[in-house]
């Protein structure tokens, strides 16, 4: 509402329109006849507001710098302020375990990959006045405690999803958490189906240069006439080029409609972290791949 002229006044409505057609009256046979047709416009008024933003004055107080909550190896994190400082003329700096960051000059950051512990907090400076955010340190999330174990229980079904800190890619076809066929052990299992090319890669671990580690799951198919590629392997991060290393010998076209379980051993020549990923291909279109109770 308003004083002056609607269109020609110091503003104007801007409204946008669609012609629909109705039917009005009563009609006992399937088709209405042309009498009881009518045309309606439809107009939705907006409103177009417009303002000057002044530069900013006082003291920045950015409070709190904020993440997730959990954040995992090797992931790309968030990180933004709990305060907004209003006006023009705000600079921001961020920092990792007190050394400024290059480029990292906006209000938000994202660092690229976490991989080891420390602390983020932003320089905010408005009108001379600097105040830095209060810091977070953030640790990325390791496997320590051995043994591991993932069967998959308690996820939504559905399409490429899994468990915290689980990574996959997909080249054709995604990965599913499915009930049917029935799991090795619960309810969930882990599984791809048809033609199909793609990893699902484990959290990362945390293993000791020089010791003797077993990687395990149980593995089965619901195709009888055409097999599966399945290579299994380590590395030191969550994607297709991290895998350096294949244990045991690739399966190729295999076939095996009951659980099995498929044993691997892993002995690092550094200590570090690692991941563990199952590639499988299957360039027919095949009845699906299970896999569970990873260990």
């Amino acid at each position: 509402t308003g004083t002056g002229s609607a269109t020609t006044g110091a503003f104007s409505w801007l409204y946008t329109t669609s012609t629909a057609i109705q039917a009005v009256g009563n009609s006992a046979g399937a088709a209405i006849g042309t009498a009881n047709l009518g045309t309606s416009q439809l107009r939705q008024y907006n409103t177009q507001l417009t303002y000057t933003n002044s530069p900013c004055t006082g003291t920045p107080a950015p409070g709190n710098t904020l993440a997730p909550a959990t954040v995992c190896d090797g992931a790309s994190v968030p990180l933004s302020l709990q305060n907004a400082t209003i006006g023009t003329g705000v600079t921001y700096q961020w920092y990792m375990n007190a050394v400024a960051i290059s480029g990292a000059i906006s209000s938000t950051y994202t660092i690229p990959s976490l991989t080891a512990s420390a602390s983020y907090y932003c320089e905010v400076t408005c009108g001379g006045n600097t105040v830095a955010s209060n810091p977070v340190l953030l640790n990325p999330s390791i496997v320590s405690a051995l043994p591991w174990t993932e069967g998959f229980e308690g996820l939504a079904i559905g399409n490429d999803i899994f468990p915290s800190c689980w990574g996959f890619a997909n080249t054709s076809s995604v990965w599913n958490i499915e009930t049917t066929p029935v799991a090795n052990t619960g309810v969930n299992s882990l599984g791809r189906t048809w033609s199909t090319d793609g990893w699902a890669f484990t959290p990362s671990m945390a293993l000791t240069a020089g010791t003797s580690y077993r990687f395990s799951y149980y593995m089965r198919t619901q195709d009888t006439t055409v097999g599966y590629d399945v290579t299994t392997a380590v590395g030191n991060g969550k994607t297709a080029l991290d895998m350096t290393t294949t244990l045991g010998t690739p399966l190729t076209g295999y076939q095996g409609p009951s659980w099995n379980k498929f044993n691997f051993e892993f002995t690092p020549t550094a200590t570090g972290n690692y991941t563990f990923g199952i590639h499988v291909v299957a360039p027919n279109p095949p009845n699906g791949i299970n896999f569970d109770d990873f260990t």
